[in-house]
């Protein structure tokens, strides 16, 4: 947890884009290349926690870009902020897809569930447990 907190002090300029802590006027200078390379090491860092089992560090960091897309102070940036974001939260939403979906054919007993296409899957089989996990992350 603590990697996290150092991974996002070193973005709070996106945070707080245009003040500092107490909320008076800052100029915050970063070029898209930065930006670019500052998600893609949260984006790397992400599914590292994942591969951790650390979901709620990924679940902060999808919750912290959420927030980062109500900044439109600089409008000509926001597009790239704008897919850079929806990429990482594209990869969070993935990511539990995945889990939910490799739960429930382990509860079905099918071991092969990485072949299986998504447009194969008949909802209605869905283990009860796992309509119960699904439902919690919704719910975050």
């Amino acid at each position: 947890m603590k990697d996290f907190e150092r991974q996002f002090k070193g973005i709070e300029v996106f945070l707080n884009e245009g003040k500092d802590k107490q909320n008076n006027a800052k100029v915050a200078s970063i070029t898209a290349d930065e930006f670019q390379i500052q998600f893609k090491k949260l984006r790397r860092k992400m599914t590292q926690f994942w591969a951790k089992e650390d979901k709620v560090a990924c679940l902060k960091i999808c919750i912290q870009c959420a927030k980062l897309l109500n900044d439109t102070e600089t409008p000509a940036f926001y597009p790239l902020k704008f897919l850079i974001i929806t990429e990482i939260m594209d990869d969070f939403g993935k990511m539990v897809f995945d889990r939910m979906k490799k739960l429930s054919f382990q509860e079905q007993g099918i071991t092969n569930w990485e072949n299986i296409l998504d447009n194969e899957i008949d909802f209605r089989n869905t283990p009860d447990f796992v309509k119960e996990k699904t439902n919690n992350w919704f719910l975050k």
